[in-house]
């Protein structure tokens, strides 16, 4: 398993992402199809390719989530 990051979940459009800080994740997987906006989440996660429907930006890091909590 990858690292584990708390944050708070986000959506824009189709792409659920976690914000930490100043950082940002694209998170995919069926875990994360689960996230409710705004819910504290901790999510352990492998490295994966940009999920369709997220936009490229350069401060989103594209990442699967193998588990989710609420933190």
């Amino acid at each position: 398993m990858g690292p584990t990051m708390t944050g708070i979940v986000e959506r824009d459009g189709s792409c659920t992402i976690l914000v930490s800080g100043t950082r940002r994740w694209a998170l995919m997987g069926a875990p994360a199809e689960t996230l409710a906006v705004g819910a504290k989440v901790s999510v352990t996660t492998n490295a994966a390719a940009m999920p369709p429907g997220c936009p490229g930006r350069p401060e989103l890091t594209a990442v699967l989530v193998l588990r989710a909590t609420p933190a």
